[in-house]
């Protein structure tokens, strides 16, 4: 969990703001449910000057109509959500700091991947564009839960793979193409599958 007080707000608007103007830009804002009035206060006064529009939270949120508009994304470290969605866009994704209320471990092990991707960087106060293939972990997700599936049906707990590799494909056909160096299922792990 991390917290957004309004000290760290005013600072991160400050610092958007004169990266914002450096790069002769506009800003689109929107905050998440969880973001604290008085963070949303102190940031939409701070960042009220900047040409675009903050999002004042009537209607739908329109985090994907920004993300598809924006060249550069800055999202909170707090939200594992709207990293990967900003990922998915192969835009600059800048991760803001908050205030740990306990250890980050999981989001930790997200930005890491997400740095390791190219996708993401740690806010630096500049906005310095890069690019990355974006993120699709829906076809990947698709694309890997036949191939454990498969897997396990194949060698169910305890027995022999040959035992069953009738269960699994009806065809030798469709076993070659489920199993070969070029099938779909050759390595069912996140290093087979296109980043």
């Amino acid at each position: 969990a991390s917290a957004l007080p309004e000290d760290l707000a005013a600072l991160l608007a400050d610092r958007i703001r004169a990266a914002v103007e450096a790069a002769g830009g506009s800003l689109l804002l929107t905050f998440s449910r969880r973001t604290p009035e008085a963070a949303k206060a102190v940031m939409t006064a701070r960042l009220s000057p900047l040409p675009g529009w903050i999002w004042d939270g009537s209607g739908d949120n329109p985090l994907f109509a920004m993300l598809h508009a924006a060249d550069q994304i800055l999202v909170t470290e707090d939200s594992a959500n709207m990293a990967a969605e900003a990922a998915s866009t192969g835009k600059p994704v800048h991760i803001l700091p908050m205030v740990a209320l306990k250890s980050g471990g999981k989001f930790a092990r997200l930005h890491a991947d997400l740095a390791a991707h190219g996708a993401a960087r740690p806010f630096d106060g500049s906005l310095d564009a890069w690019s990355y293939p974006p993120l699709n972990e829906t076809e990947r997700a698709a694309r890997v839960i036949p191939c454990r599936t498969f897997e396990e049906i194949r060698w169910p707990r305890g027995t022999a793979p040959s035992a069953h590799l009738s269960i699994a494909a009806t065809s030798r056909r469709e076993r070659d193409w489920w199993t070969s160096p070029g099938g779909r299922c050759r390595s069912p792990t996140r290093e087979s599958s296109p980043s």
